[in-house]
């Protein structure tokens, strides 16, 4: 495979992973605060906590394991962190890709926890799941903030080694930014706190 081949779909790889960080960043600002949790749920609990928490719950953790899953797949080549190192550092001793190599290992295991509420929940109706409130994996918190940590050395990493930009420059978080005003899900929250303070919210108690 040629090396502007390679590098088309590093940045392919890449540009998917971070429309991935801005999904989990707008989970974490909207449940990972319990006073947030609380507003949400006095303005709009079935919205906010079950439609909008499950489809994004549902996202992330598809692209989660699509972005880290199998370089194969049938045969076939994925587009996956484990093709892109296959391919970058297939051959290679290099310390860099040494390094490339254990953070792959961390995302691939980090994947695999999410393989099985991705089968039984996602992609199928899973009998037990459903009939006999089976309990699935997933992730916590920390193991959330890990993960990204993770990705974004993975993309700067490889990025530097194939001479193509990483997450570095592109991608930004502040969880504080929060009270700074944006047209995003930071600006909502602030316009349900001022609508609380005005009470106007919940909105079943609005004509």
């Amino acid at each position: 495979m040629q090396e502007g081949e390679i590098k088309r779909a590093f940045e392919i790889l890449r540009d998917q992973a971070l429309i991935l960080f801005k999904y989990i960043d707008t989970f974490k600002v909207l449940y990972h605060d319990p006073d947030t949790v609380q507003l949400l749920k006095e303005t709009a609990e079935d919205f906010f906590g079950r439609q909008l928490n499950n489809a994004l719950l549902k996202f992330i953790i598809l692209d989660i394991y699509k972005i880290v899953g199998p370089a194969k797949t049938a045969g076939k080549k994925n587009l996956s962190t484990q093709q892109i190192t296959k391919l970058v550092c297939q051959n290679q001793n290099s310390d860099a890709c040494k390094e490339i190599l254990t953070l792959n290992q961390k995302l691939v295991e980090f994947g695999k926890k999410q393989k099985d509420v991705r089968n039984r929940i996602i992609a199928h109706f899973d009998w037990d799941t459903h009939l006999n409130d089976d309990i699935l994996g997933g992730f916590e918190g920390e193991e959330l903030d890990e993960f990204q940590d993770n990705l974004e050395e993975y993309f700067n990493k490889v990025g530097s080694l194939i001479g193509s930009e990483g997450f570095v420059g592109l991608y930004t978080f502040d969880p504080q930014s929060i009270n700074k005003p944006k047209r995003d899900v930071r600006g909502l929250i602030k316009i349900l706190e001022r609508s609380k303070e005005a009470k106007l919210a919940p909105w079943d108690q609005v004509a």
